[in-house]
């Protein structure tokens, strides 16, 4: 009943979309939707400090090599006895972005090590290749697409990795993406659906038995469709409706459908604030009646705050539902909130606080995890093409309920080179 409820909340809205816009008209006015008076610290041009790249006919390629120590007290995100150690990280990788004055392409392929002093078991490489285009298909229309793989090492810490692996757990992904949009006089009409797909590898115990994760591994397909209407220049209201389709290697009642719909407010106060918020409902049906449903507030974000052209503060909140594999639980309802500050104190020196907070309540377990982050970096751009960086953060975990995890805490301090060419 979930999906069927949500594949008719996303045709209503697709629905109103064609109906109000075949009513509108463009009359080549300037863009109602564009949020440009205020610009972010990090989203300020740097001419003096940007690379320039090389360009190859109508493309531009921009190469960057990275180089970085860090040191961290508590590598495997244990309760008691941690282990420190320090790491040296490696990476290497490039874009190639077309210069065309209609349509783009953009093709980024990087990948790193990670290289431990003691712990070398705790090796890891990871790569990533992302494709991205744009097609011009009129003043007013347009459509993306996007295709990714990626290969990573699972973090020490997450809620799902399985504390017993003697190694991180590797995990390969494949994404696409897909996306139409077209603004007609005041109304903008988007549609997007995307397919995610996680293989997660085995792992092994100190003993050399093996871990099995093919329970983990899954696919998620998901359709949205929204609706903007620009009350003025400055303002927009918006809904939006989602469906979306989970299914699992190995179900063990994981499978499910859900929906979600908002509503909200897209504007901006001047060169003062510029802010997208929204909140509705959300809710995710399991396929086996044994296992609860999840359903709640949902929310999304993002507040940007300009106090003095050289500050930008950001607020950023969420809450939706999450995939979980712990025994005992299919799903979680996840909150999340982040507070970030972005100071130019030089024209090349930036300086950032980030504070972030996540809570997990897992359905069909016993279980809520709250998680606090905090960091602080500073970035330096000697000149175009070299760059510095100095962050320190702390993560800690917080777990109650009879299948409650265990809690940690980990610091870290990490140094970076950066060239970009």
């Amino acid at each position: 009943m979930g999906a069927k409820r949500g594949l008719s909340a996303v045709g209503a809205v697709l629905l109103a979309m064609g109906a109000t816009a075949a009513a509108a008209q463009s009359g080549g006015r300037p863009d109602p939707f564009a949020r440009e008076r205020g610009t972010a610290v990090r989203d300020r041009p740097q001419p003096n400090y940007q690379p320039v790249g090389a360009r190859l006919g109508g493309f531009v390629l921009h190469p960057k090599v990275e180089a970085a120590t860090e040191v961290v007290d508590n590598l495997y995100a244990a309760p008691d006895d941690p282990v420190a150690d320090s790491v040296l990280r490696l990476s290497a990788g490039a874009t190639l972005r077309s210069a065309w004055s209609r349509h783009a392409v953009s093709v980024t392929a990087d990948g790193g090590v990670r290289l431990h002093a003691s712990e070398r078991r705790e090796d890891s490489a990871d790569g990533r290749l992302d494709v991205s285009g744009r097609l011009d298909l009129t003043r007013d229309m347009d459509v993306d697409l996007g295709a990714r793989l990626s290969r990573r090492a699972e973090p020490r810490g997450a809620v799902d990795a399985p504390d017993v692996s003697a190694e991180p757990i590797v995990v390969e992904a494949r994404e696409l993406d897909l996306q139409g949009r077209r603004v007609v006089g005041r109304v903008r009409a988007t549609l997007r659906a995307e397919h995610r797909a996680f293989d997660f590898r085995d792992g092994e115990t100190e003993a050399g038995g093996e871990i099995d994760q093919d329970h983990r591994d899954r696919a998620a397909t998901r359709l949205i469709g929204r609706a903007d209407y620009a009350v003025t220049p400055a303002l927009a209201l918006f809904v939006q409706a989602g469906a979306d389709r989970r299914d699992y290697r190995r179900s063990d009642g994981r499978d499910s459908a859900g929906v979600e719909t908002l509503a909200g407010v897209d504007f901006e106060m001047g060169a003062l604030v510029r802010a997208q918020v929204a909140a509705g409902h959300v809710q995710q049906d399991f396929d086996d009646p044994t296992v609860r449903d999840i359903d709640g507030l949902a929310a999304d974000a993002r507040v940007e705050w300009f106090p003095t052209s050289l500050t930008t503060v950001t607020f950023s909140g969420e809450r939706t539902v999450e995939d979980a594999e712990r025994v005992g639980a299919a799903g979680a309802l996840s909150s999340r909130f982040g507070l970030t500050v972005d100071h130019e104190l030089l024209r090349n020196l930036i300086l950032t606080a980030r504070l972030g907070w996540r809570r997990q309540a897992f359905n069909d377990a016993d279980r809520r995890d709250r998680r606090f982050t905090a960091a602080l970096e500073a970035v330096y751009l000697i000149n175009r093409r070299y760059g510095v960086s100095l962050t320190a953060s702390r993560e800690q975990r917080l777990s109650q309920g009879t299948a409650a995890g265990a809690a940690f805490e980990i610091n870290r301090l990490a140094g970076a080179l950066v060239a970009r060419f």
